[in-house]
C-alpha cells in the first residue's frame, strides 16, 4: 500500500488498475474510472489478442468513447492545477 495525500491506496497491478487508483485519489470519479479501466482492458485485448477482435466492435468503441479522452485530459489538468 502506498500513502498519497493521507490516503492508503493499493499499488496498481495492471494497466487497468491505474484508473481505479486515480478514483481512489479523487482525480476521476468512480464511474469514469470504471470506463477508463474497461478501455485499458480493451486496449490490452487489441494488442495481445487482436485476432479475436471484431472490426465493428473497434469502430463502435471508438465512436462511443472518443469523448473520454478529452474528459481524461480535463481531469488531469484540473488535478495538476490544484497541486
Amino acid at each position: 500500500m502506498e500513502q498519497t495525500k493521507g490516503k492508503n491506496i493499493k499499488t496498481p497491478e495492471t494497466y487497468a488498475d491505474i484508473f481505479l487508483a486515480l478514483s481512489q485519489l479523487d482525480i476521476v470519479n468512480d464511474e469514469f474510472s470504471t470506463r477508463l479501466s474497461q478501455m485499458a482492458k480493451f486496449r490490452n485485448k487489441l494488442v495481445h489478442l487482436y485476432w479475436e477482435i471484431d472490426d465493428s466492435l473497434v469502430y463502435r468503441f471508438i465512436k462511443e468513447n472518443m469523448k473520454d479522452f478529452g474528459e481524461y485530459i480535463c481531469c488531469i489538468k484540473k488535478y495538476l492545477q490544484n497541486n
